[in-house]
């Protein structure tokens, strides 16, 4: 009680000393970085934003390899397909030529040269689905392209 009664007569004591406690905890809160911890060991906790800097930039590295690696994947699949796809029409394209030689030949009694770009290539859904989308990997960014109506 006479603690009290002391600070009560000494009011303009207690208004100064609070103010010095306030700037003293002021000038610590600054010392910190911003992100920073306390440290409730003495000493100043590290400074870890490096650190969590190089931990992401080698994240987005390995899922960029990730990502680039499935690209080439699907592009070499698509090119085998493709390849596929050309030597399927050649061998139906000379199948259908060694027919129409044969029947002009029967026929006629004599051998006719085959037709060159005669037989057109079968397109399907999923070969235009998918020249669809490499279009728009390959092509340039919608952005840069005019809005048509």
């Amino acid at each position: 009680m006479q603690l009290f009664q002391f600070l009560l007569d000494n009011i303009v004591a207690v208004v100064i000393a609070l103010g010095f406690v306030a700037t003293l905890l002021g000038k610590v809160k600054e010392k910190r970085k911003p992100g920073q911890t306390a440290s409730f060991g003495g000493q100043p906790a590290p400074d870890r934003t490096e650190e969590l800097q190089e931990e992401r930039r080698r994240q987005i590295e390995g899922r960029h390899a990730a990502l680039e690696s499935e690209r080439q994947r699907a592009y070499e699949a698509d090119l085998e397909l493709g390849r596929r796809a050309v030597d399927r029409n050649a061998r139906e394209e000379a199948r259908r030529a060694s027919v129409a030689d044969r029947a002009s030949h029967a026929h006629r009694g004599q051998r006719s040269t085959p037709i060159i770009g005669g037989a057109k290539p079968e397109l399907r859904a999923e070969d235009i689905r998918r020249a669809v989308v490499w279009a728009e990997i390959l092509g340039p960014p919608r952005a840069k392209r005019p809005f048509r109506k």
